[in-house]
C-alpha cells in the first residue's frame, strides 16, 4: 500500500513566529493577508508561505480571517501560553506526532517523518519550521551531550539528514587545493588542476 501524500508548510520559522509573537503583544490586522503581513514586518518573499502555515495550524481561514485557536492564543495568560500552542501543533502535525516524538527522537528520524510530505523538495524546511515551532511551545530541545553541549549530530546542516546534497559553487571550475581536500573528505592532497 502505497502512503497518501500530502501538504505540510515550509515557511520559515522566523516568520511564522514573528506573527504568533506579534499577536501576543500587539494584536493582528483581520484578514491577514500578505499584504497585511508585510504591513506587521514579514518580508515580501515570505508572505505566501507564512499565510500557508497559519492555514495548516488552523489559525487562519481562507480568505485570512482570524479563527478562534489564533484569538484564544491572543488572550492566553502567558504561563498558559505554551500548553495552548502546543495543543494547536499537535492537532496540525498529528501524523508526524504519531510517528515521532520531537522531545526524544533524532534529528533523522524525525525527518523521516516528513517522507510523504509534499513539495518533496521542500522537506528540509518543512523540517525546520516543525522543530521551531515545537521548540516554541516547549515540545522540542536540541539533543545535548553529557558535557551540556549540542551533539555532533545537531551540528550537522540539517540537509545531509534529509539526505539531500549540499550544492557548492564553483563558478564552473573544479573546486582546488586544500578546499577540494575538505569537500572530498580526503587528507590535503590538493585536486589535480584544471587549468592548462
Amino acid at each position: 500500500m502505497v502512503a497518501e501524500r500530502s501538504f505540510a508548510p515550509y515557511a520559515p520559522r522566523k516568520a511564522v513566529l514573528q506573527v504568533l509573537h506579534r499577536c501576543r503583544a500587539r494584536g493582528l490586522p483581520s484578514p491577514l493577508t500578505p499584504a497585511a503581513l508585510q504591513q506587521i514586518g514579514v518580508a515580501s518573499t515570505m508572505t505566501w508561505r507564512t499565510v500557508q502555515a497559519l492555514r495548516f495550524l488552523g489559525l487562519i481561514d481562507g480568505e485570512g480571517n482570524l479563527l478562534e485557536p489564533l484569538e484564544q492564543l491572543q488572550q492566553t495568560a502567558a504561563e498558559e501560553y505554551r500548553s495552548r500552542l502546543r495543543e494547536i501543533i499537535r492537532a496540525a502535525y498529528l501524523p508526524v506526532f504519531t510517528v515521532v516524538d520531537p522531545a526524544r527522537d533524532s534529528l533523522a528520524q524525525v525527518s523521516a517523518a516528513f517522507r510523504h510530505y509534499e513539495p518533496g523538495g521542500q522537506r528540509a524546511k518543512m523540517v525546520m519550521l516543525f522543530l521551531g515551532l515545537c521548540k516554541e511551545a516547549g515540545m522540542a530541545q536540541p539533543a545535548r551531550t553529557r558535557a551540556g553541549r549540542q551533539s555532533r549530530q545537531d551540528q550537522q546542516p540539517l540537509g545531509p539528514a534529509l539526505g539531500v546534497a549540499r550544492k557548492e559553487p564553483t563558478g564552473g571550475r573544479s573546486p582546488t587545493g586544500a578546499m577540494a581536500c575538505h569537500r572530498a573528505g580526503n587528507a590535503c592532497r590538493p585536486a589535480p588542476s584544471t587549468t592548462r
